[in-house]
């Protein structure tokens, strides 16, 4: 997350297992569930990183953590290459086994996404 707040995504990404599952929720062009960590980087970080200008920033407010899970409360701050804001509130749910990221979900303002990113 220290790494998101400065709009560096690689320790995210080195943190996901070979074969990890991310659920995105709504109706939006990046919802649905994908796995694979090339899956991750070819069809969710790359697009979406064509899609923002730099940075996008994510800080966490707050963290809760039980067993394998890690829930993250945080706030986005960006903005899209045609100039649109984008400032979702998140919550990202992390599932951990030794040391690595094995499920990512997040939940987050759909509307905000639409807004900025289109349907």
């Amino acid at each position: 997350m220290a790494g998101m707040a400065g709009g560096d995504y690689g320790p995210l990404f080195q943190s996901f297992s070979e074969d990890v599952r991310w659920h995105v929720i709504g109706a939006t062009k990046f919802s649905g569930t994908i796995t694979g960590k090339q899956e991750v980087l070819a069809k969710r970080m790359r697009p979406f990183r064509e899609l923002m200008k730099p940075p996008l920033i994510i800080k966490a407010r707050n963290f809760i953590s039980e067993g394998e899970f890690v829930a993250v409360e945080a706030d986005g701050q960006g903005v899209t290459k045609d100039g649109k804001p984008y400032n979702p509130s998140y919550c990202m749910i992390f599932r951990v086994k030794n040391g690595v990221v094995t499920e990512f979900t997040e939940y987050f303002d759909t509307d905000v996404s639409v807004t900025a990113l289109g349907r």
